[in-house]
Formats: C-alpha cells, structure tokens, sequence
C-alpha cells in the first residue's frame, strides 16, 4: 500500500481522541488506587466477564457480615447508616427495612430515656447494657448492646458503632439452671424417697432420702435391683412391676416390703406415674415412704392391748370410760363379759349401763354416780404477793388442768340371760376447773 498522507486537521483530531482516551484510563486508575471500584468489566472471547478487585479491608467487611452478633452503625440523631444481616434477623425486620430508620424503634418506650444516656456514654467513650428489643413481630428479645464513637475515624461527629448480642440463649439457660437448682433442692430435703427413672428403667436421679434408703448411691442404677420391692397387699409376694408403670399405668398408694440380703427390712408405700411428652413416655417417678417404725409402733400397741386383754381375763378386772359431755361410753373387752353386753357393741351410753344394773339397785347407783359428779372438789389455790403483770397475763392463758375425784360402791347387775351378778366398780371423776364433771374413769370386778 502506497503512504497515506493525513491532513493536519486529521492529525489533531487523533491527538484529540489520543488526549481524551488518556484521561479516561488515567481516571480509572484513579478511581481504582483510590478504592472507589469495587468490580471490573471486561470482554473476553467468551463474552463479557466481572472481575471483583479486593482490598484490605475486605477480610473485615465479610467478618462483620457473617459474625454471630448484630453489627449497626449510627449518625448522631440515632438513625441507622448500616447494619448487618445478623442484626435485622435479631429485630426480625428486612435489612432494607432497617436501614435509615431510627434505633429507637427497636427499643421499648420505657427504655427510651435510659438508652439517651447509653448514646451520651458511648460517644463519649464506650458503654456496655442490657435491653429489651422490640421485633417486627413484637416479640422482646434480649440483648447486649455495646456502643463506641466513630468520630475519629469517620469524622463524623456523634456517629456511633454498636455490637448487639443475642440473648435469648443465655437467658434460657439461666432459667433452666434455676430450676434445676431448684429441682435439686427439693430431690434434697424431700423427707421422701423420691426416684426419677428413664424410659428403660435407670434411675438418673434420686432424693438423699432414697440413696440412705438403699444404703448408697443409686444413680445409674437399676431401679428394679436398687428396690426389690414385694407387694403385701391382696395375699402379697408380688414383685413391683416398673415396666407397667413406663408403659403409662399409675400405681396409686400400695404397700411392699423391702428386704435386702443384708438383712435389712422396710415397710414402705409406694406410688408412681409416668413422664410422658409429645414423643410419649420418657421415663417415670417412684416416691416411697418408709413408715417401718409406725408398723413396729402398731404392732407394740397391739401387743399391749393383747397383753392388756389377758390381764383382765385373769384378774377378772375390765375397765370402761365415760365422757359425760358427749353421753358416749366405752368398755374394755372384760368389761363387756362381765356387764353382759354383747362384745364390741357401739354407741352405749350411760343409759345402757344403768338396764344392766339390777332393778333394786339401779336408783341407788344412779343417784350415787349423780352425787359423786356433783360434789365440787376443794381445792386450796396459793397466789403469790407480788406477780409481774406480764406473768399474771400468761397465767390466764394456760390451759384449765383437769382434776379428780374418786368414789366406789358395790352393786349387783342383771345379765340377759338371768344370771345376777355382785360387783364392785371403781371409778374417777374428772372434773375441769370450773368444777364441772367432764369424764369418768372406772374398773369393774
């Protein structure tokens, strides 16, 4: 090709497009150094391609994104410039929807003159405080929000950066500590033997009361082997039967014995239910009390009155009680054979011991009993001189002690089946300190 001469007019627009494409890359390797391009597009044979140019601080930008607490950025009236993502799923309110409104939606009105005073702190130096956020859905969620001024280094006066944190979950947890700070408690100082069982019948927990029961710790323990329970009710030797228990039964108050090979024996009455949820029953709770030494006591006091019982049979001697006040009378077994009367009979009173009197003694006996309840005892009363005034108050709030008389006579008695009988009573006249009869006291031979 021949050369091509260009005119001057030509050459100066070249010099002119050479000029204004020189500007352009030299403003875009301003714009580039300075950090205001944050991608680049550039055309490829495979069409056109986004190249993302990352600077320094970009480690911290992806930081503050993805951390766990809620990162807000503030200007001086309390309107928000940024906020993370973290921070609007705390307030449960869409980012853009968060972004250049105000803080204080999110806090509670009666919070709002406290919170001026966090801002005033913070921007003074740093704050830290607790508060309650308002959501979007108006639900309060707790937080800890940590506050520092961003004048220095964005220059902005009054603007502020906070680091909210969530918790929810610490809150949460502090009650479920509380509670089985609680429920320890009360597995301590429960005067019953209380056990609480998973679903394959291991204890895994147990009251002071059960482990001294067992005579050692019993967590982590069959419960069927720590208590071999054998039921006494309903012709007994019955095991206790767990598995009906885990299966959603109940067993209501029943007794069982306890015996360990040790020789150790308790009487104990058991009841226990099941612990269910929704996915059905978790396990159970057994309580037991041992009443080992009410058994030993009733079974003394029947030994006594069996005792009792003997002596009369032999000595020939019964005993009865009267309570005047209530017209209600009751006989010991010898007392019933001697006066005649069928054994056990309920609700005497003075009138049935008077038909069993002989016809020809009955109103002598009557009228000495009457007299004998009568006649007020003599009693000789000491005062002392000189008595403090709080003294003599509590000396007419004790409680009347009762005194006694006692009289005896002989009369004769007339059996239903003709048979007539001498006998001598004994009796007691118990009488309040008004003189007024109240019981008698008596035997009878």
């Amino acid at each position: 090709m021949g050369n091509i001469r260009k005119t001057k007019e030509q050459l100066l627009a070249e010099l002119s497009e050479l000029h204004s494409r020189l500007a352009v890359l030299e403003e875009t390797q301003r714009a580039i150094v300075s950090g205001e391009v944050d991608a680049l597009v550039v055309s490829t044979a495979e069409g056109e391609k986004i190249f993302t140019l990352q600077g320094a601080d970009r480690p911290y930008r992806v930081m503050v994104e993805t951390m766990s607490e809620g990162a807000v950025t503030l200007d001086s009236e309390g309107n928000i410039l940024y906020c993370n993502s973290r921070f609007a799923e705390i307030v449960k309110t869409p980012q853009e929807k968060v972004i250049g409104g105000t803080i204080r939606r999110f806090i509670r009105s009666a919070d709002l003159d406290s919170f001026a005073v966090f801002l005033d702190q913070g921007v003074k130096s740093t704050a830290t405080a607790e508060y309650q956020l308002r959501t979007g859905k108006g639900i309060a969620v707790p937080v800890l929000l940590s506050s520092k001024s961003l004048e220095q280094e964005t220059g902005a006066e009054g603007a502020l950066c906070l680091v909210v944190t969530d918790l929810t979950r610490q809150k949460r947890d502090e009650k479920i500590i509380a509670s089985e700070r609680l429920a320890k408690q009360i597995f301590d100082q429960t005067a019953e033997a209380l056990v609480v069982c998973d679903d394959k019948g291991m204890i895994i927990r147990a009251s002071r009361e059960a482990s001294r029961l067992h005579g050692g710790d019993i967590v982590f323990h069959s419960f069927t082997e720590a208590f071999p329970l054998v039921s006494v009710e309903n012709g007994g030797g019955r095991p206790f039967d767990l598995r009906m228990i885990l299966e959603g039964g109940v067993a209501r108050p029943t007794q069982f014995s306890l015996q360990y090979n040790d020789g150790r024996h308790f009487d104990i009455l058991l009841s226990a239910g099941p612990l269910t949820s929704s996915e059905g029953v978790i396990g159970c709770v057994v309580v037991m009390v041992n009443f080992t030494d009410q058994v030993k006591a009733e079974a003394a006091l029947k030994e006594s009155e069996t005792n009792l019982r003997r002596a009369e049979r032999i000595a020939r001697l019964g005993y009865w009680k009267r309570d005047i006040i209530k017209n209600s009378l009751e006989l010991s077994a010898e007392a019933y054979r001697i006066y005649g009367l069928e054994p056990g009979r309920k609700n005497l009173g003075y009138e049935d011991f008077l038909m069993v009197v002989h016809p020809d003694d009955r109103e002598e006996v009557d009228r000495r009993i009457k007299q004998e309840q009568e006649q007020e005892q003599e009693q000789e009363q000491e005062q002392e001189q000189e008595q403090e005034q709080e003294q003599e108050q509590e000396q007419e709030q004790e409680q009347e002690q009762e005194q006694s008389t006692e009289y005896e006579m002989t009369y004769r008695i007339a059996s239903s089946d003709g048979a007539i009988r001498t006998v001598q009573t004994k009796g007691s006249v118990v009488r309040d300190l008004s003189g007024r009869a109240i019981r008698i006291f008596g035997t009878v031979q």
